[in-house]
């Protein structure tokens, strides 16, 4: 299979043993007489042009390949994508720290704090020095150039879009 890929122009460096495990095969469920082994070697291919996607599954299922576990598409301008984001998600926080204010009878400052949060699952929280946090988050969906997801709907892989997330937590003035 690994020559196959590579014969349909998949570089030696994108393909890696993502796992490789052998388990023993007993005769029967009750019995530890082992039978045999079963193999199961995972590999990981990196496409650098999606529209080979659909060739080179059928090519690698054709040389032996028996399942495919995953597909997932990941875009090459993610920094470009990832800024986007961001800015949105700074915008939405001023924005909404603006109206909170308006609706409290005040207005928004200057920010006093802001951070980018890797990870958080929370909508705000009260610090403590009583100020409010809100946290922000943004999407950006990526289509990157050339895409196949406008596809004639003939092809079994479909790309779809690409979410980008930023989060920003900032902490403002009035």
């Amino acid at each position: 299979m690994i020559k196959t890929l590579q014969a349909q122009g998949v570089a030696a460096k994108d393909i890696a043993t993502d796992l490789y495990l052998i388990e023993p095969v007993y005769q029967d469920y009750d019995a530890l007489v082992i039978k045999g082994y079963r193999i199961n070697n995972i590999v990981a291919v990196t496409l650098r042009d999606v529209k080979h996607t659909s060739t080179i599954l059928a090519a690698a299922l054709e040389a032996g390949a028996n399942q495919v576990v995953n597909v997932e598409f990941y875009t090459s301008e993610l920094r470009k994508y990832r800024d986007q984001a961001r800015e949105l998600a700074v915008k939405a926080a001023k924005e909404k720290a603006q109206a909170l204010a308006r609706a409290a009878g005040a207005e928004a400052g200057c920010v006093l704090n802001i951070n980018e949060n890797s990870s958080s699952y929370y909508n705000g929280w009260w610090d403590g020095r009583g100020q409010n946090v809100w946290t922000q988050n943004t999407v950006q969906n990526a289509v990157p150039s050339g895409s196949v997801g406008d596809s004639a709907g003939d092809e079994p892989i479909s790309l779809g879009q690409i979410s980008v997330k930023a989060e920003v937590s900032a902490t403002f003035g009035l």
